[in-house]
């Protein structure tokens, strides 16, 4: 585990959805994984900054992103961009027939739920899926983390 980073304020955070790959030279990979099926393949890519979802069937490519907002992305065939924050729902027909759903939610916790909830989102990370834990910002605080089940 690399212990370097420490992962942006989700408020920071834009989530983004291209129609064509990105550079892999613009992001920092910290763990990642491959999916393949019949159909589709996915590439998931835990980042320095939050994540890349890479979603290829035949000649379609869709890329998810969440970067900072200052992260160095093209606009060039974005499709989605907002921050995370709140509850979003986004549906979108692309290409004729691939259609691609998000729902995002951010909420606040009481600090005895959200330390109850990271514990177990860690115990699970660590057994399955891809995960990654995030520097602390301080010593007193325990580090971001992302755990993506597949």
């Amino acid at each position: 585990m690399d212990t370097r980073y420490v992962r942006p304020q989700t408020s920071d955070l834009l989530f983004q959805l291209y129609g064509r790959p990105l550079h892999p030279e613009l992001f920092e990979v910290l763990a990642h994984c491959r999916v393949r099926r019949d159909e589709y393949q996915a590439t998931v890519e835990i980042t320095g900054a939050g994540h890349l979802i890479t979603w290829k069937s035949g000649t379609v490519c869709l890329c998810e992103v969440a970067a900072p907002e200052g992260h160095p992305l093209p606009r060039k065939r974005r499709l989605l961009s907002h921050r995370l924050r709140g509850e979003r729902s986004d549906n979108l027909q692309y290409a004729v027939s691939v259609r691609y759903h998000v729902n995002l939610q951010l909420e606040k916790l009481d600090p005895d739920i959200f330390w109850d909830l990271h514990e177990e989102l860690e115990i699970d990370g660590r057994r399955r899926g891809l995960f990654h834990q995030f520097h602390s910002p301080n010593r007193l605080a325990t580090g971001a983390l992302i755990h993506v089940t597949l």
